[in-house]
């Protein structure tokens, strides 16, 4: 997509969808010469060019796009592809997730998806943000934990939707799983958990963060919890998640001064959200990106008010503000 104006310079305009298709869970970073977005790559179908391929199976690569200041999209050449000689990943990639490494090397962790189901996390890294290699020859990461859920191929196969802060002198990943390796989804609980890493590629998982429950009725099995996003706030640590209940998307979240331990009070935030990143524009956490359901997934970026330590949508029309 070349460079096009979209409305206004006020970031709760910005909009980008890629040409041939929607976006899907995605990372947005601020670099040093300007905003890139990392995503599900969505295409359309090819014998129908308006109507998308079906979401399982054709989720096969992830897609980039520019922006100098959020309102101006340029789409780029996409970074990741499904990988037919690498088993772990040669039926989807999904969720990537970005950061710099105080070596000045970016690393991006993503869910990588075998023929049979089995998810694991993959990494890739790159110097420029646009050409991306990939370091490792079997997963940066898997659920290898005797304690809550050991990954298996015959047992849990989830380790799914990656999302890294900084800690200390490292990185925590968090990621969902089940708590237990069984098939059986019926006999397990859905989990947000998290590993620690300094060099980002070899990992100690600290286990469970959080757990929530939801029954699907019509599978007869817990839902899965969905792309979790965490940052930090006033010393407070917000976690956040998606997952169906009562028929469509919800978004929740819970608050704590440890980020290892999220076990108070579980928090509606919104609803019909999809995969969404709080992003730091200025002194604060003041806006979130999301993709929305419309078209076949779009970029959508939101302002947050907060009231104390609540965040809320802010609801007011921004075109309304700037005149």
């Amino acid at each position: 997509m070349d460079e096009v104006k979209q409305n206004s310079y006020d970031p709760r305009q910005s909009f980008y969808a890629p040409e041939d298709g929607g976006i899907g869970d995605f990372s947005i970073i601020n670099a040093e010469d300007g905003w890139h977005i990392y995503y599900l790559y969505r295409e359309f179908g090819q014998e129908n060019n308006l109507k998308p391929l079906a979401s399982r199976g054709s989720d096969r690569k992830i897609g980039h796009a520019f922006s100098k200041d959020l309102s101006y999209w340029r789409t780029e050449k996409p970074v990741i592809h499904v990988d037919e000689n690498r088993k772990f990943e040669n039926l989807m990639v999904w969720a990537p997730a970005i950061i710099k490494h105080s070596d000045g090397i970016w690393y991006m962790f993503y869910t990588g998806v075998s023929e049979d189901w089995t998810q694991s996390t993959c990494v890739a890294t790159s110097k420029d943000l646009y050409s991306w290699e990939k370091p490792l020859q079997v997963p940066a990461f898997i659920v290898n934990n005797d304690k809550w859920a050991k990954w298996s191929f015959e047992g849990n196969k989830d380790c799914r939707d990656p999302n890294i802060i900084s800690h200390g002198k490292g990185y925590l990943i968090y990621y969902t799983s089940f708590s237990k390796a069984s098939p059986e989804r019926y006999n397990s609980i859905p989990v947000v958990a998290a590993a620690y890493s300094e060099d980002m590629l070899n990992w100690k998982d600290y286990g469970i963060v959080t757990e929530y429950k939801v029954w699907d009725k019509e599978s007869s099995h817990w839902w899965g919890l969905e792309s979790p996003c965490v940052f930090k706030r006033n010393n407070l640590y917000y976690l956040f998640w998606n997952i169906y209940e009562t028929n469509h998307l919800c978004v929740f979240y819970k608050v704590s001064k440890d980020p290892l331990k999220f076990d108070g009070e579980v928090n509606l935030f919104s609803e019909y959200f999809c995969t969404f990143e709080i992003m730091k524009l200025g002194n604060d956490y003041d806006y979130f990106a999301a993709f929305t359901r419309e078209y076949y997934g779009v970029l959508r970026i939101f302002k947050l008010d907060w009231i104390g330590n609540i965040p809320k949508i802010h609801l007011s029309n921004p075109i309304d503000e700037l005149e």
